[in-house]
């Protein structure tokens, strides 16, 4: 005894479904490994861009507590 026609179109229309939805898991966990891979390179970039910029801040206990250096650092 065959299938009808209409179990083959259930079939093949869950198949589809289930076929589907695996590719778009696939893809998803791909894609945010991804980002999550470039999202490091770029925030560890920064973050040696940054270093090099700014200048280490002093210790609370070694800063002047009445005034301040007259000479700023210019980050040149």
């Amino acid at each position: 005894m065959g299938f009808r026609i209409s179990h083959k179109l259930l079939l093949l229309g869950l198949g589809s479904v289930l076929v589907t939805a695996v590719v778009l898991v696939a893809v998803g966990a791909w894609q945010c490994g991804r980002f999550a891979d470039n999202t490091e390179r770029e925030v560890l970039r920064q973050n040696r861009s940054r270093s090099r910029r700014v200048p280490p801040t002093p210790a609370p206990w070694s800063r002047p507590s009445a005034t301040r250096s007259s000479r700023a650092w210019t980050g040149a």
